[in-house]
C-alpha cells in the first residue's frame, strides 16, 4: 500500500513536471509570437512614418518651387520695367534709393 501511494506520488510528480514543462512551453512560444508580432507592426508604424515624410517633403518641395518660381517671374517683371526707364527716370529711381539709404 505505502509503494503503491508512493509509485502514485511520483507520477502525479510526472504529471505536474510535464505540465510545467508544457507551460513553460506555451509562455516561450507566446512571448516569441508577441515579439515578433510587435516587430512587424514596429516596421509598419516606422514604414508608415517614412511614407508620411517624404509626402510632406515632396508637398514641402513643390510649394518652395512654386514660390521660387513666382518670385523669380516678379523680379523679371521688375528688372524689365527697370531698363525700359529713360535716362532720367533712372537717375531720379538711384537718387531717390540712395537718400533713403542715407536716411
Amino acid at each position: 500500500m505505502i509503494i503503491d501511494s508512493i509509485k502514485k506520488i511520483r507520477n502525479l510528480e510526472d504529471d505536474l513536471e510535464r505540465q510545467i514543462q508544457d507551460a513553460e512551453k506555451l509562455a516561450n512560444d507566446s512571448f516569441r509570437k508577441a515579439r515578433e508580432d510587435a516587430e512587424i507592426e514596429a516596421k509598419a508604424i516606422v514604414k508608415k512614418a517614412k511614407e508620411e515624410a517624404d509626402d510632406l517633403l515632396e508637398r514641402r518641395k513643390a510649394e518652395a518651387e512654386a514660390l521660387s518660381d513666382k518670385l523669380l517671374r516678379e523680379g523679371e517683371a521688375e528688372f524689365t520695367k527697370i531698363k525700359s526707364l529713360k535716362d532720367e527716370q533712372l537717375k531720379d529711381a538711384v537718387d531717390f534709393v540712395l537718400e533713403r539709404i542715407v536716411i
